[in-house]
């Protein structure tokens, strides 16, 4: 008997290639309200759903039947058995902290600057 051939996006992945990613994570109406990244490996998401906010870890099942596979900075990266789709973090603005007694700066922080959290090794 022949085998079922592994669909293109599947294959494509393997490979490192990747279709353009989608939003379809919306159809579950999941929001990315933080990412919390560390380099001992353990990452979580606190995620937004009908159901409210929970903390997920890589490889969880989330709200609407997909995979959590990856954790970034800014997003995370959803499987639905077919694809991938990325949850970028919501609001337009990064988040940052301000150290105490200084006044906070207006706008949004670019990706190289010091006010962004960053792990200390």
């Amino acid at each position: 008997m022949a085998q079922k051939p592994l669909p293109t996006a599947t294959l494509a992945l393997a490979f490192g290639y990747s279709e353009p990613v989608g939003q379809a994570a919306s159809q579950a109406e999941l929001v990315l309200k933080a990412c919390f990244v560390s380099s001992l490996g353990q990452a979580r998401a606190l995620v937004a759903s009908r159901e409210g906010e929970s903390l997920y870890r890589v490889g969880d099942r989330m709200p609407g039947g997909s995979v959590l596979r990856r954790i970034d900075v800014r997003s995370i990266t959803l499987w639905d058995g077919e694809r991938e789709q990325t949850l970028a973090l919501s609001g337009s603005r990064a988040s940052v902290f301000v150290q105490s007694g200084s006044t906070p700066t207006r706008g949004p922080a670019s990706a190289d600057s010091p006010r962004l959290l960053r792990e200390v090794q």
